[in-house]
């Protein structure tokens, strides 16, 4: 799978649908084989405009009125449990919170 091709039409269907959409990127450090902007390069090479990408902090808030979430290769990043189960153990860690959308796939 060739990750630039699939990012690119991923944003071309997008785009051709007219949908509204902000990206994310959320890497943990010690995720082996990555490099720390190794992903927001892969983004501008499929074309996606800087202020598109956002923080966890900035897309949280949005995350309500949104209709679809994709979530791609994420774990304990986006489990509720860090902030509804005080016993987790990743409670407290912070989270990309798409439970709240109305889809996530």
């Amino acid at each position: 799978m060739n990750q630039r091709k699939d990012f690119k039409f991923l944003l071309q269907t997008v785009r051709y649908n007219s949908l509204n959409n902000s990206w994310l990127i959320w890497l943990d450090l010690l995720c082996p084989g990555r490099m720390p902007g190794q992903l927001n390069v892969l983004l501008a090479e499929a074309g996606v405009p800087y202020d598109k990408v956002l923080e966890m902090e900035e897309i949280n808030d949005d995350l309500g009125g949104t209709d679809l979430v994709l979530v791609i290769g994420a774990n304990d990043t986006i489990n509720s449990a860090a902030e509804d189960d005080p016993n987790s153990i990743i409670a407290g860690m912070p989270v990309i919170r798409v439970w709240k959308a109305d889809q996530v796939r």
